[in-house]
């Protein structure tokens, strides 16, 4: 068993989070959707091929790595300037950003409603706009979406950040801005003027407060030590320990989901009658769900009638992903669920995650990130099939275990 799938498959996913959307359909094509790829390319060929495969991812970091040590590649994290430019309030009234930023430092985050990476980071600003709120100004701008839909977000997902909206077009082909993609965040001082800035996703709440530590001792020079703990990261150069949380989902609601008649279903109902594997994904990272998707059906029809295949969609509207569906060629039905993010429903670091429930509508196996591998799934059938809630645990620390041992 080769172990480096499943810590290439962890980082993928941690880069994969960190990266930024610059189309609601389709996503900037970025070092995240490659190692994705990698990692699948791995999963379903030799282990001469995963060797290949690692060899010239080896090779891809060690260039990356050398760039940075020149200064280059911080011009992907960081934005060092921005127009002046109007955007809404929650009463409609029209103001230049300038207008508000006055009189103490501001955090100005571009994020959208369809955006995973964006979905990942809302509650840590939440947190922190609840901590810093009186000293720092949290302006949280919308990206080109109606608000009406972007208020009802909010209120099922309990924000109480400000946010505006930007209503003079797309902000990721808007040329003059220069954001491509989002979620881009930028630090300004009391005085306006642009500090400090990311480009990707914080990947933990502690994260953001490195920024904002920064922002309240008013000594911005020390963004520099911030940015080089992003380049090390974006550039493979810091070892990641992983831990059972990296890997099991510890809490799991008996959510609500809807079928293509809009009738709604728990999870547990419908494991009422034998197991389910429930398969939640976002249909807008086309490249990193669609192969993952057909080799899960493929590969739970191999159990018969043992457990049922549930895929649950969370990322489109059930016509948008029905559109996807037949664009692909996948002929299965699948179930949505509309409303909080599965970040916070789950509390899970990105928007996909296996979970299987047995017959007493009790939870049996988790997986965050549900990146299929033909080494782990068919463990996973069998300890779901089985009941064996232990069992699967206990495979789990051994993964983690050889994986850090660097087995």
């Amino acid at each position: 068993m080769d172990k480096r799938i499943y810590k290439a498959a962890v980082a993928a996913v941690m880069i994969l989070a960190m990266s930024s959307c610059s189309n609601k359909d389709t996503p900037k094509e970025t070092a995240a959707e490659t190692a994705v790829t990698t990692v699948q390319t791995e999963a379903v060929t030799s282990a001469s091929s995963a060797e290949t495969a690692t060899e010239a991812q080896t090779e891809q970091s060690t260039q990356e790595t050398a760039e940075a040590g020149d200064g280059k590649g911080m011009e992907e994290l960081v934005l060092t300037e921005l127009k002046d430019f109007k955007v809404t309030d929650s009463s409609g009234e029209e103001k230049l950003l300038s207008e508000i930023i006055k009189g103490k430092p501001a955090i100005v985050n571009f994020w959208a409603t369809w955006c995973p990476p964006c979905l990942h980071e809302l509650p840590y600003y939440e947190k922190c706009y609840k901590e810093y709120g009186d000293d720092i100004q949290f302006i949280m701008i919308d990206d080109y979406e109606k608000q009406e839909d972007v208020e009802k977000f909010l209120e099922y997902n309990d924000y109480t950040f400000p946010v505006y909206y930007y209503t003079s077009g797309d902000v990721r082909q808007d040329e003059e801005l220069g954001l491509r993609g989002v979620p881009v965040t930028l630090f300004y001082d009391e005085n306006g003027e642009i500090r400090g800035s990311l480009r990707i996703t914080f990947q933990a709440e502690a994260d953001l407060k490195k920024f904002i530590d920064v922002m309240s001792a008013g000594d911005y020079d020390g963004f520099d030590d911030v940015y080089a703990h992003y380049l090390d990261l974006k550039n493979g150069n810091i070892d990641i320990t992983l831990t059972l949380d990296d890997f099991l989902i510890q809490d799991v609601p008996d959510l609500t989901l809807l079928d293509g008649e809009d009738a709604t279903h728990t999870m547990s109902g419908l494991a009422a009658e034998k197991p389910v594997v429930f398969y939640f994904f976002d249909p807008s990272i086309e490249e990193y769900d669609d192969q993952n998707i057909k080799n899960m059906i493929e590969s739970v029809e191999g159990y018969g009638d043992a457990a049922e295949l549930v895929l649950v969609s969370t990322g489109k509207e059930r016509e948008e992903t029905q559109e996807l569906f037949d664009e692909l060629g996948i002929d299965y039905p699948f179930y949505s669920h509309n409303g909080k993010s599965l970040t916070r429903l789950l509390n899970i670091d990105y928007g996909q995650a296996l979970i299987s429930m047995d017959t007493d509508g009790k939870p049996v196996c988790t997986l965050f990130s549900g990146c299929y591998c033909p080494e782990v799934f068919p463990k996973f059938m069998d300890h779901t099939i089985a009941g064996d809630r232990e069992g699967w645990k206990e495979y789990l620390v051994e993964i983690v275990n050889e994986i850090n041992a660097g087995a």
